[in-house]
């Protein structure tokens, strides 16, 4: 729809001036400006699809081997969405990110255990510095360290379970963001930024998607996934893939399509519900 602005927000494994940059956190993120709503979709970063001009491959590589351009055809080419914009991030950028919002708080619905570095700024590469951190279900204000560790522990999940934390914790800085009132100090956030984030979507367009955040919240925004729409294949080198199922009971075009419509929680007309939390254990 003419409404409506797609961009996928990426997670660097290294340095955004690396050399080779694998993209293992994709979402994107679909913004309709007349409904003022938002839907998010993961993508596996080990889904097996077809980059224009070159051959099959994960999807993961496309930035290394063509830069933003090879995955935004990729992406285009594979699913049908054209991308309007994009932004990338690696791991310090995102912790300055939250620790500049004061942190936020975060529902953690299951019980998640892995290694995580004792303090951060122990070296990574010796194994004292690590020992086996437990995060119980609750709600828990995180600065930049924790989420990031909530964002990439996948020793005791899967890496769609990692998806859904992914997207909530955008959720859950978009509630900041909105509570802060930092619309006002984009401009300044904007200047202080641009080195840890990579991205083409210049201020003005950033300032009119900053302004319906508010909206946007409020109307609700829808979160989908693939998980069900794929299979596990190993390609003859060797090397474990997902493979997209678009036929049968799948329905991932189904999927796809609902990034672009209304979601339903905006339409939703009546009381909401209360739930009272007598005995917590």
């Amino acid at each position: 729809p003419h409404n409506t602005t797609t961009i996928p927000l990426l997670g660097s494994d290294t340095k955004l001036d690396a050399e080779e940059s694998r993209t293992d956190t994709m979402i994107i993120v679909s913004v309709n400006s007349e409904q003022k709503t938002a839907s998010m979709i993961s993508l596996p970063r080990d889904l097996y699809v077809y980059q224009p001009g070159r051959t099959m491959n994960r999807l993961n590589t496309a930035m290394t081997l063509g830069g933003v351009e090879l995955l935004n055809q990729t992406i285009l080419y594979n699913f049908g969405i054209p991308i309007h914009y994009y932004a990338r991030i690696d791991f310090a950028g995102f912790q300055q990110g939250i620790d500049a919002i004061g942190g936020i708080d975060v529902n953690v619905s299951c019980r998640l255990q892995d290694w995580r570095l004792i303090a951060p700024d122990m070296d990574p590469e010796d194994e004292e510095s690590w020992a086996q951190f437990e995060l119980l279900p609750g709600v828990h204000h995180m600065d930049g360290d924790l989420a990031l560790w909530y964002a990439r522990s996948r020793l005791s999940s899967s890496d769609f379970d990692r998806g859904r934390r992914q997207q909530q914790l955008l959720r859950a800085m978009l509630n900041q963001g909105v509570d802060l009132g930092l619309i006002s100090d984009l401009p300044a956030l904007w200047a202080t930024y641009q080195d840890t984030v990579d991205t083409d979507i210049d201020i003005g367009r950033m300032l009119q998607l900053a302004a319906i955040a508010p909206a946007v919240r409020e109307n609700g925004v829808q979160h989908l996934y693939l998980a069900r729409t794929l299979q596990s294949w190993t390609t003859p080198n060797g090397a474990y893939v997902q493979l997209p199922v678009w036929e049968g009971d799948g329905m991932m075009a189904e999927t796809f399509s609902r990034l672009y419509r209304t979601p339903s929680l905006n339409r939703a007309g009546r009381p909401p519900i209360y739930v009272e939390i007598v005995n917590r254990t």
